[in-house]
């Protein structure tokens, strides 16, 4: 893991009549520092995850910055980031006041007062993987938030991000993970040097699709969804995933794949193909291009209650005989400030398949294997990994080369924003 380290003293403010306000700082030492990056806010709170907060200008080693003469009270902040792209917690606020003008007080009522808001990250109420991630606002001191799941302590979160489920983040981002049905009451007591300061709880309901209308879902009769995961008629990794809903007591799935029994799977996640799930997921792979008949026999107890079908085509589309093309496709959400990446699909790109990342006009990566992923690290070998990205605009172009020649590119414009 690679960390950024802050700034390393405060942010300074100078003034000046005849050429404005200049903004100056040390150098970070963290390593591998590329440069610095500025942002103003027209009010308090100040920082890069604020609503108020702007993009100012994005700078490479030096050390000032001059701000002109705003006419009416800013406020700055600046943050170090380095060649992989990673930014740093923000300095302290440094406030502009134009001669003649007393600062604006705080605000009042409750946005100046602490408060952290949950988010559920993920699609708990389609049986897919999620958690929760909390947001802390104006909160000083040394912070961390304390979190209660059903009313029961879990854990103590100390750095951000914090996320609820103990060894639930990799130290960029909160961890989306497939869990037991049910309902989590999901609460966050934040602390300021160890005295709690604000809590907010949020309720998750985690269940494969609502049952049908036509009555509860406990008197409603056994059955199980099946779920494509990936893109198998792209030629990308696949798998599938079984959801059973109203089934009691000991539940297990026998899995058949093309009228041949597969394997049982005896916990949830229910994934076909023997050694394909990871205990909290279903893991997507590579398969042989043709059919694929998948039965699900759901049993409780040891006795079949419930069985579904699904056939899947494993192929590349459009034939092989038309004009290679690449497809980039944005996964999470990149404008509600949650973690996000691209992912590229080429199609009918014969030979040793090979894609060239480019971002903001820049070489970031290549990439040489499926899932074809930018930003270096991004990917797991069987998925695009989703990253918190600092916000702003991203190019990301994507070259794909056949055999060391280039056959086609696609280019797509990525806002990265809390709103």
């Amino acid at each position: 893991m690679i960390w950024v380290k802050a700034i390393a003293t405060v942010l300074v403010l100078w003034s000046s009549t005849a050429w404005g306000a200049t903004l100056t700082w040390d150098a970070s030492s963290g390593p591998n520092i590329a440069g610095y990056r500025i942002y103003n806010c027209s009010q308090l709170p100040c920082s890069p995850s604020a609503s108020t907060a702007t993009l100012l200008a994005t700078l490479g080693a030096n050390t000032s910055y001059n701000i002109g003469t705003p006419a009416v009270v800013q406020y700055y902040v600046a943050t170090a980031y380095n060649s992989a792209n990673l930014e740093s917690n923000p300095s302290n606020v440094a406030t502009y006041t134009p001669v003649g003008t007393s600062p604006s007080p705080p605000p009042p009522g409750p946005s100046t007062s602490p408060s952290v808001t949950l988010t559920v990250l993920g699609s708990p109420t389609q049986g897919q993987p999620w958690t929760v991630q909390a947001y802390p606002a104006n909160v000083a001191g040394t912070v961390s938030v304390e979190y209660w799941i059903n009313n029961v302590l879990d854990h103590i979160e100390n750095v951000a991000p914090y996320c609820p489920f103990d060894g639930d983040d990799d130290g960029v981002h909160c961890l989306t993970r497939s869990r037991p049905f049910g309902s989590y009451t999901i609460e966050a007591r934040v602390r300021s040097n160890g005295i709690e300061v604000t809590r907010q709880s949020i309720t998750v309901q985690a269940s494969a699709t609502p049952p049908a209308t036509s009555g509860p879902s406990t008197t409603s009769a056994p059955m199980v969804t099946l779920t494509v995961l990936g893109s198998p008629t792209q030629g990308q990794p696949w798998t599938v995933q079984a959801y059973p809903t109203n089934v009691a007591g000991t539940v297990s799935v026998e899995y058949w794949v093309n009228n041949v029994l597969d394997h049982i799977e005896n916990y949830a996640p229910y994934c076909p193909f023997e050694a394909n799930e990871n205990g909290v997921q279903c893991v997507t792979k590579l398969r042989p291009f043709g059919s694929y008949t998948i039965e699900a026999r759901v049993r409780s107890n040891g006795i079949e209650v419930a069985r579904q079908a699904i056939v899947v085509r494993a192929s590349a589309t459009p034939p092989a005989t038309s004009a290679p093309t690449v497809t980039l496709t944005v996964l999470g959400s990149s404008t509600s400030g949650q973690p996000w990446t691209v992912q590229a699909y080429p199609a009918n790109v014969a030979g040793s398949v090979s894609v060239q990342f480019w971002i903001n006009n820049t070489v970031n990566r290549i990439e040489g294997f499926a899932p074809y992923c930018p930003f270096n690290g991004a990917d797991d070998g069987t998925l695009c990994r989703t990253t918190v990205m600092p916000f702003g605009f991203y190019t990301i172009e994507a070259r794909v080369v056949s055999n060391g020649a280039e056959v086609t590119r696609q280019v797509i414009v990525v806002k990265a924003s809390n709103q």
